[in-house]
């Protein structure tokens, strides 16, 4: 049976950020990677080379970046071809090994998420500040859903799904597409109406493996769910994978890691502590080219010689 991870990005805040995740992922895991994507470009396929990641483009005909993200995701199952996948937004950090959460599925149950960070429960959606608000269409999401469902029934997350691609589950996907289409905004609502209309089992996962909020957050958490809300400051090493996908998704520039050109040689790395020894390593190297530069050049005068060393730095 085939496995592996996969995300859904599309455009470049999105695959920017699956970017992050997936080099916080390669960390602890190096089996298969799928991008679902609407768009074929350089840097992603940059992205496949460096993660190793395969990269498959659907066109969605749709402008808008986050329909066209949900198009995809909620239809994930179906698009991609893994017997037992793993869904990961692109926003998520992986903290440590998720070997667990192959094992979530069963027979009985294909499909393990987590309830939702702030609210568990489909009555629990009936919020005054969200209900306020006429882009969210949160009124008519949420009486429409408590129709379907009963305002007792779980509300699960999306962040993280595990599944076994079984005819139940092919079916929950598809009538998950149906129901988003309806309203075309949040995914969350459309998931509740398609598992009460599919009737498909679910295994609800720990908190750990989707935590959002600091109170949630511990040192057993294995999946920050951060939407897109991260420090450097506090975060070092997320800052150091920051800057190397920050490169490598730049267009018009080679593969380097913050303002060290990562040579051909340099096998990827998958772990984030040696994105940090491989930035000091080559920070080393160019120190000793820039030497030798000096040294060979002889420059004549102190403009000369800051002229040489732009010119090495932007070879």
């Amino acid at each position: 049976m085939s496995s592996g991870v996969v995300y859904v990005a599309t455009g470049k805040p999105y695959i920017k950020a699956a970017a992050m995740s997936i080099g916080s992922l390669r960390q602890f895991y190096h089996g298969a990677i799928m991008i679902l994507t609407d768009v074929d470009a350089l840097c992603l396929h940059r992205l496949a080379e460096y993660f190793h990641v395969d990269i498959v483009v659907h066109d969605t005909k749709e402008p808008h970046l986050g329909r066209s993200s949900r198009i995809l995701k909620t239809q994930a199952a179906i698009l991609c071809s893994y017997d037992e996948a793993l869904f990961l937004d692109a926003d998520t950090v992986v903290l440590k090994d998720i070997a667990a959460l192959w094992l979530a599925p069963t027979d009985d149950a294909p499909l393990a998420m987590t309830k939702g960070c702030t609210y568990q429960t489909v009555g629990a959606l009936n919020v005054p500040q969200l209900l306020a608000k006429p882009s969210l269409r949160w009124a008519e999401q949420y009486k429409l859903t408590v129709d379907v469902t009963g305002p007792n029934a779980p509300y699960y997350s999306s962040s993280t799904m595990v599944w076994h691609r079984t005819a139940a589950v092919l079916e929950l996907f598809r009538v998950w597409y149906q129901e988003w289409a309806r309203i075309r905004v949040s995914d969350m609502p459309a998931l509740a109406r398609a598992l009460a209309r599919t009737k498909v089992n679910v295994i609800e996962l720990p908190r750990k493996f989707n935590a959002r909020h600091k109170k949630q957050r511990n040192k057993e958490t294995v999946i920050w769910t951060t939407h897109f809300n991260w420090s450097p400051t506090r975060h070092t090493e997320f800052d150091v994978l920051n800057k190397l996908t920050d490169r490598l998704l730049q267009e018009d520039t080679p593969p380097v890691l913050g303002t060290i050109i990562v040579p051909k040689q340099l096998k990827p790395v998958t772990s984030v502590q040696k994105y940090v020894a491989a930035t000091n390593q080559l920070a080393r190297a160019r120190q000793c080219s820039r030497k030798r530069l000096v040294r060979s050049a002889r420059p004549k005068s102190l403009n000369e010689l800051k002229a040489q060393l732009w010119r090495q730095a932007h070879v």
